[in-house]
């Protein structure tokens, strides 16, 4: 008993001995490592040294985002942006939480605040593009993609959501472009086969759709069974992507 006692009691005397830029520290490695109970312990401990820490508010946000946790975490995003109005983070994360919450038009708001202050950052346009792609603007969301691929060409994830945004556009050749480049760095991502089997039928070569479409079923992609299953005996029927 002697001996726990003793280590509560070093460990409480060890955060007390940080100042709230180390606890910061300290939250981040929690996060790389996953451990967000932790994150959120030596964040909050950063705040409690320090209310106008920027950065532990931002951590304790990523966090609570980790944990789904969104509610609270906008709110704690409010908090960073109070003190950090030059730091693109808080509203990129911010407009990550609205995006998780369905509130595409305010995270559309926070991405734009994010792009003023990094004008370089993938990341930023990839999520933005994405946000414009769930309100429909799917021009604005292939310009956003395109800036992304300048600062990343190898990212598959970006190649597949400018193929849905152009087979939104019904721009099916360039479609099947993107979802092949997709592919072609990560050839187990179910998904983009699933969009070029529906690239490919809407191009008329139902042939190389259906292939395409049981690839993406072998992976387990459970969408394309079911298209699959309904459309590929008959590949001359048009299929209509979700």
């Amino acid at each position: 008993m002697i001996k726990y006692l003793y280590l509560i009691l070093f460990t409480l005397l060890f955060s007390c001995g940080k100042s709230d830029s180390e606890l910061v520290e300290l939250a981040r490695k929690k996060l790389d490592a996953k451990d967000y109970q932790k994150a959120l312990e030596f964040a909050q401990k950063a705040i409690d040294k320090n209310p106008e820490n920027a950065a532990a508010y931002n951590v304790k946000g990523v966090a609570l985002f980790e944990e789904k946790r969104y509610n609270e975490a906008l709110n704690v995003y409010n908090e960073s942006i109070k003190y950090s109005k030059d730091d693109y983070r808080p509203y990129y994360n911010r407009g990550n939480v609205r995006m998780a919450l369905g509130d595409n038009k305010e995270a559309l708001a926070d991405y734009n605040e994010a792009q003023k202050l990094d004008t370089a950052n993938e990341d930023i346009y990839l999520n933005r593009g994405i946000t414009y792609y769930n309100l429909a603007q799917y021009n604005e969301a292939i310009e956003d993609f395109d800036k992304a691929l300048v600062y990343d060409s190898d990212d598959h994830v970006t190649y597949y959501n400018r193929g849905n945004a152009r087979l939104m556009m019904k721009e099916y050749d360039l479609a099947v472009d993107d979802f092949t480049q997709s592919i072609g760095f990560n050839s187990k991502f179910a998904k983009a086969f699933y969009g070029l089997g529906l690239a490919y039928v809407h191009n008329g070569n139902p042939d190389e759709g259906c292939l395409a479409l049981e690839k993406a079923e072998e992976l387990g992609y459970r969408e394309a069974t079911a298209v699959l299953k309904e459309h590929c005996q008959n590949i001359k029927q048009k299929i209509i992507p979700d």
